[in-house]
């Protein structure tokens, strides 16, 4: 059920006050933020022991900014008398408490856990709440009512991801159609990040690339290992153009710029769909040209047509329901 933000305030009221249904499914985009959730937060919190289970999200979107601007307690300690605790997903794990609501918040923070990872850590949490939120990129519960919010209205589409094909090893041959991406982003003075399997894809690419064209050797970085800080540092004092390697699949949620992402082997069981869709949405959170994910593969995978078709739902929900939009 596709829903505005008012309508799905009223769907969660009559589900959390009149429903038997234990759980139910917010299904939206990622970076959305607590907004959705605000109608019910204030509604419950005080009444109930209610627990939130998130990663570390950007400032607009953490349930903490969103608990500080109303003056509310909250706690990272289960054992806290707080109205709600706040865990991560490791801390989470380890939960023993019950609860009246649990909310698990999957889409304000880069996932860091795989999709069955999440499926036992809902499954540890289930039988400790007597009513569950899953707040997610896609319906996680099954026969349950999904309610889907669209994206916000300063947000006109959202990047599809580009496949690129590899016949050879592209260790040792960057395909031309990835070399012609790379110097148009160049020239276009962006900023790239690729992300790579492995210290010997890195190098071997780095080598590649400078031998066919040496004038890119002065963009390239490798910041595997780097903390975010110094990265940021890095991307902003080279507004000329910016060639990332790195081994961590991550947001860069902290550098205000939208990346060109490329997955240098899309294929690998380092990277799922989940992922994918968050650095379709990254790249247009801080202005109006998204920029564009490529997934370089020698074949389809599970994982790339899955991103393929939930970011093609997505703007299909934007094309069909713009009336919606808050």
């Amino acid at each position: 059920m596709i829903v505005d933000l008012e309508h799905l305030t009223s769907e969660l009221f009559n589900w959390f006050h009149h429903s038997n249904v234990k759980a139910i499914n917010v299904v939206t985009v990622p970076y959305r933020g607590v907004d959705p959730l605000a109608g019910l937060l204030e509604h419950v919190l005080g009444k109930v022991r209610l627990l939130y289970i998130t990663g570390p999200a950007g400032p607009e979107e953490s349930i903490e900014r969103f608990l500080e601007a109303r003056d509310i307690e909250f706690s990272h300690n289960e054992e806290s008398e707080a109205p709600i605790i706040i865990l991560d997903y490791d801390r989470a794990f380890s939960s023993q408490g019950q609860y009246d609501l649990v909310i698990y918040d999957d889409v304000n923070s880069f996932p860091t856990h795989c999709k069955n990872e999440m499926h036992e850590l809902l499954n540890h949490i289930y039988y400790r709440t007597k009513k569950i939120i899953a707040y997610s990129l896609e319906a996680v519960f099954r026969n349950v009512i999904n309610l889907e919010l669209p994206l916000k209205e300063n947000r006109s589409f959202v990047t599809e991801p580009r496949f690129i094909g590899v016949k050879g090893d592209i260790k040792t041959s960057v395909p031309s159609s990835v070399y012609e991406y790379i110097n148009f982003f160049i020239r276009d003075q962006r900023s790239i990040v690729v992300f790579v399997p492995d210290d010997e894809t890195a190098e071997g690419m780095k080598s590649y690339l400078e031998r066919i064209d040496p004038a890119l050797t002065k963009h390239m970085h490798d910041v595997s290992g780097l903390s975010i800080e110094e990265v940021r540092d890095r991307v902003l004092e080279n507004k000329n153009g910016i060639l990332l390697f790195t081994k961590q699949i991550n947001d860069f949620r902290e550098i205000p710029v939208n990346f060109e992402f490329i997955v240098a082997d899309s294929s690998a069981k380092a990277y799922e769909y989940r992922q994918f869709i968050f650095l379709c949405l990254r790249n247009g959170l801080f202005d109006d040209l998204n920029g564009e994910v490529l997934l370089v593969s020698s074949a389809l995978t599970y994982d790339m047509d899955r991103t393929k078709k939930l970011t093609q739902n997505y703007n299909r929900v934007i094309w069909e329901n713009d009336q919606l939009f808050l």
